[in-house]
């Protein structure tokens, strides 16, 4: 959660027992918005987990779309260093 709450990103979801949070990114004057969906599992018996990010823009004309996925994995590597 605290690497969503770093980017820009407006939180819509977060379920824990799912392990689903769900962002999007703001609609302005260069970009028509993105929707960015977090998926946390347990691999591990709580050693491992593993974090899919997926990153979609909201129009398909939008040209300017942000590249969510390494924003918010370079700020998880940050904060597991």
């Amino acid at each position: 959660m605290e690497s969503v709450k770093a980017t820009r990103l407006d939180l819509v979801l977060d379920n824990k027992e799912k392990g689903i949070i769900l962002g999007q990114g703001k609609v302005g004057p260069f970009t028509h918005g993105e929707n960015v969906a977090i998926f946390v599992d347990d691999v591990g018996g709580g050693k491992q987990t593993r974090v899919e990010v997926v990153s979609k823009r909201a129009s398909a004309v939008n040209i300017t779309a942000r590249d969510w996925e390494g924003r918010i994995f370079d700020d998880l590597d940050k904060r597991l260093e």
